[in-house]
């Protein structure tokens, strides 16, 4: 309206024009904008007290748009520190076993006439764990990247809990070394509605940090139960275990326990992915330290269990 473009390049307020009566809305950044009455027959109101409401509404927004300003800020401070953490995580983690590949691949093209059988047969095996791990390591950060853009429910399927089980410890076994993997899985047909691919990677992740983090010679135990309408899964280790303190912090993507002691290093993504899969299917995740046997760290996952589908 031809009344608020005129105050846009005057100072004057209020400004009138019958029936309307419009009032300047200043902030520190200057002109914000007018708010206009319209009175008609009745009296207007008081001058004093249509410009306090005008300063409120344009304190309101100012407020406002302060309020949007550092909302974009901290995402932006909070993108920053994700990418750094990022990079920090993708460089130490994809390096470490880049030089194991690139050791043990230059000692077999230098030195493979010098070797006998079963020391070229380690260098080989040491190239396939570390392509493997390479391979979790880019797993995760896709299936964080998934679980962020909401598509972890979009490929569902039904499995059996046990024969699940199974075939993961089987592939994880190799890994463990002299630990003892026991399994407790009971004889009750469990069947879960899961993405099939990330199930397995957020056992695998579990399992790989109940090896990572506890030492040669101890028990791994894996147990499956039926709990009313839920299968709940526990992976105990008898490791370092986790403070009390660090015990909701270690679902938060790229967090590790501060150790004063030398420690493994993880990538800190596996925990976050398992907390993000599990609660996208309306599940439970958690974790207790010390385990049932006074060391170690216990992760136990709840998951609603499937119908089964009877048979055409």
């Amino acid at each position: 309206m031809t009344l608020i473009k005129r105050m846009w390049g005057s100072s004057v307020s209020p400004s009138e024009e019958s029936p309307y009566t419009a009032y300047r809305l200043d902030s520190s950044e200057g002109f914000e904008g007018a708010i206009l009455f319209e009175y008609g027959s009745s009296p207007p109101p008081g001058r004093a007290f249509m410009s306090a409401l005008a300063n409120l509404v344009a304190l309101a927004v100012e407020r406002a748009s302060l309020s949007e300003s550092n909302a974009e800020v901290r995402a932006q401070t909070r993108t920053e520190e994700l990418k750094t953490a990022l990079l920090s995580s993708v460089s130490h983690d994809f390096r470490t076993p880049l030089t194991a590949i690139s050791a043990s691949a230059s000692s077999l093209i230098d030195f493979r006439e010098q070797f006998d059988a079963a020391a070229a047969a380690r260098l080989l095996r040491r190239i396939v764990d570390e392509c493997e791990r390479l391979n979790r390591y880019t797993a995760n950060l896709l299936e964080m990247s998934r679980l962020e853009a909401g598509q972890s429910l979009a490929r569902r399927q039904t499995l059996e809990i046990m024969e699940t089980l199974t075939a993961i410890i089987q592939r994880v076994r190799p890994r463990a070394g002299n630990r003892h993997i026991e399994r407790h899985l009971g004889d009750g047909h469990l069947l879960v509605s899961v993405d099939a691919a990330m199930f397995e990677l957020v056992l695998i992740n579990l399992l790989d940090n109940a090896i990572l983090y506890s030492e040669v010679g101890t028990r791994i135990t894996v147990e499956a139960c039926r709990n009313e309408n839920w299968c709940t899964i526990s992976i105990a280790d008898e490791g370092w275990g986790i403070p009390e303190a660090d015990l909701e912090r270690v679902f938060t993507r790229f967090y590790r326990v501060p150790r004063s002691e030398p420690s493994p290093r993880g990538s800190g993504l596996g925990l976050a992915i398992a907390r993000g899969f599990v609660e996208a299917l309306g599940g439970r995740i958690g974790a207790q330290s010390p385990g049932p046997s006074g060391r170690g760290t216990v992760i136990t996952i709840s998951l609603p269990l499937a119908e089964e589908t009877p048979p055409p």
